[in-house]
């Protein structure tokens, strides 16, 4: 489902809701598993729109392979959808995470699909509350700071403005860190 798809790829890359809206077909390169981010979809009193990401620069991230196959199987389940409708597709300008006309997806409707997802699945938290789907993002650089990640790698994905900056949010975050500091 769209849902699990967008689930996959924050799980994977740490992308940000409104970035992985508004990721289109032609922003994937499948063979060298380079993945640009180009735009987000912003959400405001007039409804979703399409801006830049939130450093207002574009960047460029490497999908894993779990990611690259999920894009596979939806890219195929998607030209066997638009087919129904008597339609050819996706295009390069089609949004990955939208509807079978190519729209996008707005952020608020993939948080309530995620929301309804995670409860039907039971998916809780680290502090006992229901995984929200900005909790994805957090559990990637998490898990990939705490893996022996670069701090360079880890803010580019996430689009912060520096390594500092992801540091100062992620390195405190693993509990064992401190129990697993030599003693002076």
């Amino acid at each position: 489902t769209t849902t699990t798809v967008a689930a996959t790829l924050a799980l994977c890359t740490g992308l940000r809701e409104g970035e992985i809206c508004g990721l289109q077909w032609g922003d994937l390169n499948a063979e060298s598993g380079a993945l640009r981010i180009e735009r987000s979809i912003g959400e405001g009193t007039g409804g979703s729109y399409v801006k830049r990401p939130k450093t207002d620069r574009a960047r460029t991230i490497y999908l894993p392979r779990p990611a690259l196959d999920t894009l596979g199987g939806w890219r195929a389940a998607r030209v066997a959808e638009w087919r129904e409708f008597g339609l050819t597709g996706p295009s390069a300008n089609d949004y990955i995470i939208g509807y079978p006309d190519g729209r996008y997806l707005p952020p608020t409707m993939l948080s309530r699909e995620w929301n309804a997802l995670s409860k039907a699945l039971g998916v809780m938290g680290t502090a006992g509350r229901r995984c929200t789907f900005h909790d994805l993002r957090h559990t990637w650089a998490t898990l990939f700071i705490a893996g022996g990640g670069d701090a360079v790698t880890a803010a580019n994905n996430l689009g912060h403005a520096s390594p500092s900056m992801t540091l100062n949010i992620y390195a405190a975050a693993d509990p064992n860190a401190q129990r697993q500091a030599p003693r002076l």
